[in-house]
């Protein structure tokens, strides 16, 4: 009797190993979790990235349908477009060199009826470079000449 006392005594608390695995695990979750936030705060910046350039495209489509139709420059705009440079992102108010830029091509291609020009198709792609690789948006609307 005596001597499963003192074994009984003697396994009160948790030993060495019990304590580095419990260290161990918990480790291993603060890292999942550590992981998990870098790669939900990058799709946030990519969100936001595509939310910009998609701004951007749709500002550039309603400026082109306040011309009207006859008020647009098409020649400007058919064949391979017009590009412009686009700030996606400025991290720093206060300073452009750490923008994201893109750039922003406008183009458009004729709607043709038979013989006739019956309104023109307007594309505006906004492309940029983000973390190594290419990202872009594209919209496109139709524009129909007035009767």
């Amino acid at each position: 009797m005596r001597l499963s006392a003192r074994s009984s005594k003697a396994r009160k608390g948790t030993t060495l190993i019990e304590n580095v695995m419990a260290v161990l695990i918990v480790s291993m979750i603060i890292i999942i979790l550590i992981n998990t936030f870098g790669m939900i705060t990058k799709h946030i910046r990519i969100a936001h990235h595509r939310v910009v350039a998609l701004n951007q495209a749709q500002s550039k489509i309603e400026q082109l349908k306040n011309q009207g139709y006859y008020g647009i420059n098409w020649a400007a705009i058919s064949g391979a477009g017009q590009a412009q440079n686009v700030i996606i992102d400025s991290y720093n108010l206060t300073t452009a060199a750490d923008d994201l830029l893109g750039i922003m091509t406008t183009r458009a291609v004729s709607i043709v009826s038979g013989a006739l020009t019956v309104g023109r198709k307007i594309i505006v792609t906004v492309t940029w470079t983000t973390g190594g690789s290419a990202a872009n948006e594209v919209l496109e609307t139709l524009i129909y000449q007035p009767d």
